[in-house]
């Protein structure tokens, strides 16, 4: 899966935690002078079947692992060893590396107080790995974190159909949107009401993650407890997880001749709805189009690229180059959807995906960008699914403009550029009232309505 979602020196905390690390181990020694039978019981645990320890290692590493994987890591450009030169990932599976990871799992086995659980253990290590790699978009998934990211870009999904939120200070989880048509909004689920219980697995003590979780392990009909505010009721909803399919476009006709599209998110399923979206607009005399990109955070480069080939005239759309310096086009071939003109609204929460479909449209001349400057994200990452069915993410390109711009970390300035407008804060639970409210007030559409000579 493709995805388009540099720190050299310790920060103080990392350094104050590895030397803590540092002082405890010299401590841990000294004590183990003064007894003979430690003394002993740890000769004894070092001379282990080497093998032995490795597998014993696979389960039980997590006390000092992860610290210690972000500091090979770091080495991997420095040397890390005696010859002075780069070693690369293959420190990971070096013979030094190993024999440590032995001897930290034996350790464990043998004066760990707590109980270890294997499979954290082993997640643990890997994230680690990603963590080393001072990539901020690296990551590492478990089999089922793997699974739900998968899910979450195909834009349709086994649930309820509704998004949740979690309060971080009181720990409630919301309803924040109910998707049309969905089994939440045929079960009379709205949004704000506060989920308390799933049948009899109560929501209080739980995170936002366990909860979703415990919504989609459901089989059959169950029971959602949950609180509404506006009537001051604990309602009990019969409800049934189904295929929901998640809405990333949004249309209206905002004048007999001008369309406005809303792209969320470059999703699977964008690509026919905004198809879909798109011929709606044109079938009610649409003549131009609005297409608002604030706030979209990007998405799948080929599903970005896909609706770009329906927009753009034959041409290069985005090219990539990976560390190699190769380098790959992806381009529109001969034939638009709509060829009308555009404008395209962006802002600093525009990113990845959406920059690409910014900057095509504004290399290629086709349309006018009204906005703010964009994000800045120019990287591509690709996730790889390992052996086991765990994932590994992690930058490997840079994107370009047709043009041959780099953005990253400078992002798209707009044709017609605004002032960035202070953040307001803003009610969970927005009425249709206040919505047409801030529209009227919204400047960047005006400016694009008058761009379109309306």
């Amino acid at each position: 899966m493709t995805d388009l979602p540099g720190k050299d020196q310790e920060t103080p905390q990392e350094a104050q935690e590895l030397w803590k690390i540092q002082e405890a181990d010299s401590t841990r020694e000294t004590e183990y002078e003064g007894d003979g039978d430690r003394e002993e019981k740890i000769r004894e645990i070092r001379s282990n079947s080497f093998w032995k320890g490795v597998l014993a290692g696979s389960l039980c590493m997590l006390a000092f692992c992860g610290i210690y994987l972000i500091i090979l890591v770091r080495l991997w450009g420095t040397g890390g060893g005696d010859s002075g030169e780069s070693r690369g990932a293959e420190v990971l599976t070096g013979q030094e590396t190993l024999e440590k990871l032995s001897e930290v799992a034996s350790l464990l086995d043998a004066f760990y107080l707590g109980e270890m659980d294997s499979e954290e253990l082993s997640a643990s290590l890997f994230r680690g790995v990603a963590a080393g790699l001072e990539d901020v978009y690296a990551r590492y998934y478990t089999e089922e974190e793997l699974n739900s990211a998968m899910d979450d870009t195909q834009g349709a999904y086994y649930g309820i159909g509704a998004t949740l939120s979690q309060n971080m200070e009181t720990g409630e989880i919301r309803a924040a949107q109910i998707y049309e048509d969905s089994p939440a909004q045929q079960a009379g689920l709205q949004e704000g009401d506060v989920l308390l219980a799933c049948g009899d697995e109560d929501f209080t003590s739980m995170d936002l993650s366990e909860a979703v979780a415990c919504i989609k392990a459901q089989e059959g009909e169950f029971e959602l407890t949950v609180y509404r505010e506006e009537t001051d009721q604990e309602l009990t909803l019969s409800i049934q997880c189904g295929e929901v399919e998640k809405i990333t476009v949004h249309t209206r006709m905002l004048s007999e001749k001008i369309g406005y599209m809303e792209i969320l998110e470059f999703d699977r399923i964008t690509v026919e709805q905004f198809r879909n979206g798109l011929s709606e607009l044109m079938q009610q005399g649409m003549e131009k189009l609005i297409v608002d990109l604030r706030g979209n955070p990007g998405g799948l480069l080929d599903s970005v690229c896909e609706i770009m080939d329906d927009l753009l005239p034959e041409g290069l759309i985005v090219y990539t180059e990976d560390k190699n310096g190769n380098r790959v086009e992806y381009t529109s071939q001969e034939g638009q959807l709509f060829a009308g003109e555009m404008a395209v609204l962006v802002d600093q929460d525009t990113a990845s995906a959406a920059e690409i479909f910014a900057g095509a449209i504004q290399d290629h001349g086709i349309g006018t960008i009204v906005g703010t400057q964009t994000y800045g994200k120019g990287l591509v990452q690709k996730t790889y699914t390992l052996s086991d069915g765990s994932g590994i993410k992690f930058t490997t390109e840079n994107y370009f403009t047709p043009l041959g711009n780099n953005i990253n970390g400078t992002g798209i300035t707009p044709d017609v550029a605004l002032e960035e407008e202070t953040e307001e804060p803003a009610e969970e639970i927005q009425t249709e009232e206040i919505q047409a409210e801030r529209e009227k007030a919204d400047a960047a559409l005006e400016a694009a309505l008058s761009i379109l000579g309306e």
